[in-house]
């Protein structure tokens, strides 16, 4: 009589005639319809599927700006142009100034006394007042000292020229000098405290 073999099993011929079931290796797990079997043995209907629309953990990479200029420090160029043009301007005045004051007989070292030297200071201190314009549109301290130096310079080739006086005189220190190194700071101090408070 043969011995039935099991559907799962299979038969191995040991000897002539003769037959012994063999129990054979078990079959992969078959897919189930609408997927593939894992290595795990899982289907996809067990296994963690996300989503496609499901966003990510991490926060949305934002868009890139250029990045923002740094403030602008310092006076700009046109206010330096303005500046140092109106300081010569102010210095080359005196090249006109010197004859007016002297066609109408105001002399700036006439008096001695301290009212003549006071009315003397404010009348030689017409040209400077562009030293008081120049601070107040450089706004800046580093230039206050240039547009001074530069209106002394240009006042001293005039004071020469209009034979206003001797540069070594205290008299071109009292209404040269004097009135640009006074007037200059007031205007710068003007200027950034107004730009301050304009924020």
């Amino acid at each position: 009589m043969t011995p039935q073999v099991h559907p799962n099993e299979t038969s191995e011929v040991i000897g002539a005639g003769d037959s012994q079931p063999v129990v054979a290796q078990e079959m992969p797990p078959v897919a189930e319809p609408g997927g593939a079997a894992s290595d795990t043995g899982m289907t996809p209907a067990t296994q963690a599927v996300t989503p496609e629309w499901v966003p990510s953990a991490s926060p949305p990479t934002p868009t890139r700006y250029p990045p923002a200029a740094p403030p602008r420090r310092g006076p700009s160029a046109g206010r330096w142009a303005w500046s140092i043009g109106l300081v010569v301007i102010g210095g080359l005045a005196w090249w006109i100034y010197g004859f007016v004051l002297g066609a109408v007989g105001f002399s700036l070292s006439g008096g001695r006394d301290v009212f003549s030297i006071l009315v003397s200071t404010l009348v030689a201190a017409v040209p400077a007042l562009t030293c008081l314009v120049a601070g107040w549109l450089v706004r800046s301290w580093s230039g206050m000292i240039v547009a001074a130096l530069v209106y002394v310079a240009a006042s001293a080739l005039m004071w020469m020229l209009a034979a206003v006086g001797d540069l070594v005189t205290a008299e071109f220190a009292l209404y040269v000098v004097l009135p640009a190194v006074v007037l200059s700071p007031i205007g710068t101090f003007i200027g950034i405290a107004a730009a301050r408070r304009r924020g």
